[in-house]
């Protein structure tokens, strides 16, 4: 499934439970010696952007893609852009 056959409340539900792991998200980043900040700066965005993503209020490829590179389980992603994100979520 992806972004584009997601309904509104499938999105938000993916968001939710990103938010609801933000903090496991900071402390495998902080293990691997980066924050919200160098994420940023990484991939040329806003640091503020790269924390709407993690508190789950967006769904950028860019961010979610480095995220992942820089350590962050897939189960703490819930990624909307993967194959079955909401199977994450069982």
């Amino acid at each position: 499934m992806n972004e584009e056959r997601m309904t509104p409340s499938q999105l938000k539900e993916l968001g939710y439970k990103r938010g609801q792991y933000r903090h496991r998200i900071l402390e495998a980043l902080d293990k691997n010696g980066h924050n919200l900040s160098s994420i940023a700066r990484l991939i040329g965005c806003s640091q503020a952007n790269v924390s709407r993503v993690v508190n789950g209020k967006g769904h950028s490829k860019v961010v979610l893609a480095k995220l992942r590179e820089m350590g962050v389980p897939e189960k703490y992603l819930f990624d909307p852009h993967k194959k079955e994100p909401l199977e994450q979520a069982a």
